[in-house]
């Protein structure tokens, strides 16, 4: 993932308070369980156990890590910059926001390269989506 297209919400005006990138923080976010008697049987549970990314279309893990950073980091909405071409992060991007909307969160999803592109879009469309959510009567 290109941590460029991070920035350039931030940039536009967003709060970045978690990311669900691959290589991200869900990669690290899982705490693997210490165990004396066998250490890498334990890494290795860490690691198959921790949710997957869209592609191994694990959704229910993978939407239940994203709600518990809504209540964990008190995120008010969620910006879904979803690759180009993966055909499962497409299929997946209904599920995802039908799970926000029971949620009570906004939720943008936008097409993205995988290199840095469409620059000037993306600020437009990310910028709009700011604008309602400031004028939402909900805002608090």
């Amino acid at each position: 993932d290109d941590t460029r297209y991070v920035a350039l919400a931030e940039d536009v005006g967003c709060v970045v308070a978690m990311d669900d990138l691959d290589t991200g923080s869900r990669f690290f976010w899982t705490n693997i369980a210490e165990s004396p008697a066998d250490p890498l049987r334990a890494l290795a549970e860490g690691y198959l156990d921790r949710p997957g990314c869209p592609r191994m279309a694990d959704w229910e893990s993978q939407i239940r890590q994203v709600k518990d950073w809504l209540k964990e980091f008190r995120i008010d909405a969620v910006l879904e910059l979803r690759l180009n071409y993966s055909m499962i992060r497409h299929f997946r991007t209904p599920t995802f926001k039908a799970a926000m909307e029971r949620e009570g969160v906004p939720f943008l999803s936008l097409p993205r390269e995988h290199q840095f592109a469409n620059e000037s879009q993306l600020r437009t469309r990310i910028g709009a989506f700011i604008e309602l959510l400031e004028a939402s009567p909900s805002k608090t």
